[in-house]
């Protein structure tokens, strides 16, 4: 991975022990007990062996970045890399500074065109894409030739099309023999299949999926998303969690813990989410499971949006055995039927995929039968 990162920073010109200006997550500084208390004692070690300024993604408010460009300048950074987002609002700030780098490098989330272009204005310099995730770091990163290259050293890419017209990614991992994943379902989205070029790495045109939003603390700061992520992270017990900020600035997050049994103190996480927004009201709920919310590839009729609704889904074990968790690719659906509250519609539900049970559904077509024909499944006008 981190030889991953050397080698494209040589591309644009950097050097290893250039000075770079990290904005991001801070997961160290959730971590309890000893082993947290290690990291965030080593990290700024590794930071200054490194020649690494890292400032936080988590305190995004005018007043934070006007101090952030102002240790950027005395630090004299070569490059920048942070979140696609932080970097968007960084480089607002310091469009009127006349600051420079030598690259910024957009992560964590889509670096859509306008954020690109915004950060190159700002800081004279180019502005490229890197395509991660956490489970095998460097996926993808971009050329000096403006292509989005795979590392298909570290990772294998596979394209598939979606109803929608764009394609669901895969994914291969190479160098985790201790968790392999193989064509593993990363619920990402790009606007074209993946090119095999007959010379270098295969490339994508661009990744549209998993775009972040930006929390608002108290008194009008943008707070990341990932902060709530990393402080659950360091929760011990939670399976996983969804989280919603109302209108009104309240947190309302649902918890579902890792066993029926669990015993969760949440004292401290609810602490240090009411820290992160500075005030507003954090409530936490916990469940046995969290309700599913949708299933990939699910498609219903604009016209009908609002009037459908799921009347019964049941989800059986995925190839991990998992029997919930829809990232693991291919799910069986052992039963699903739809209502249509007002207007006396039927449905038929499209699973796509290798079979009829395994595979994801494709779509949920809703027709109204003729009078003359209603349940003998005859002359169906489709909506």
């Amino acid at each position: 991975m981190v030889q991953a990162k050397y080698r494209r920073d040589a591309m644009w010109g950097l050097d290893l022990f250039d000075p770079q200006v990290f904005l991001g997550g801070q997961s160290n500084s959730f971590a309890p007990g000893l082993a947290g208390y290690v990291a965030r004692m080593r990290q700024p070690i590794a930071d200054t062996l490194r020649k690494r300024l890292r400032l936080s993604a988590y305190r995004l408010r005018a007043q934070d970045l006007a101090r952030y460009l102002e240790r950027i300048a005395a630090f004299g950074a070569a490059s920048l890399y942070g979140n696609s987002t932080a970097l968007y609002l960084l480089a607002q700030q310091a469009e009127l500074l006349g600051l420079r780098c030598e690259l910024s490098i957009l992560t964590g989330e889509p670096a859509l065109a306008h954020l690109r272009q915004t950060v190159e204005r700002a800081f004279n310099a180019p502005a490229v894409v890197e395509y991660g995730a956490t489970e095998c770091s460097v996926i993808a990163t971009q050329w000096t030739d403006g292509t989005l290259r795979v590392r298909e050293d570290l990772t294998l890419l596979e394209t598939s099309p979606s109803p929608d017209g764009r394609f669901d990614i895969a994914i291969t991992v190479l160098n985790n023999p201790a968790f392999p994943l193989i064509r593993y379902a990363i619920e990402d989205v790009t606007s074209a299949p993946v090119e095999s070029p007959a010379i270098g790495f295969a490339i994508v045109k661009d990744v549209e999926g998993r775009r972040n939003d930006l929390l608002v603390s108290r008194i009008g700061r943008f707070v990341h998303s990932m902060a709530v992520k990393l402080v659950f992270e360091n929760c011990p017990g939670v399976r996983r969690f969804r989280a919603h900020q109302n209108p009104s600035g309240a947190l309302f997050i649902l918890v579902e813990p890792a066993s029926p049994h669990a015993r969760l103190d949440t004292s401290q996480t609810e602490r240090q989410l009411r820290d992160l927004l500075e005030g507003y009201p954090i409530t936490l709920q916990m469940v046995a499971s969290i309700p599913v919310s949708g299933v990939s590839g699910l498609s219903i009729p604009r016209a009908l949006q609002g009037a459908v609704h799921i009347a019964d889904l049941r989800i059986g074990e995925t190839e991990r055995g998992d029997g919930v968790n829809t990232t693991a690719g291919k799910i069986r659906i052992e039963r699903l039927s739809i209502e249509h509250v007002a207007g006396g519609y039927e449905g038929e539900v499209v699973i796509g995929g290798a079979g009829t049970q395994i595979g994801w559904v494709r779509s949920i077509n809703l027709y109204k039968p003729s009078l003359a024909n209603r349940g003998k499944g005859q002359s169906k006008s489709p909506v």
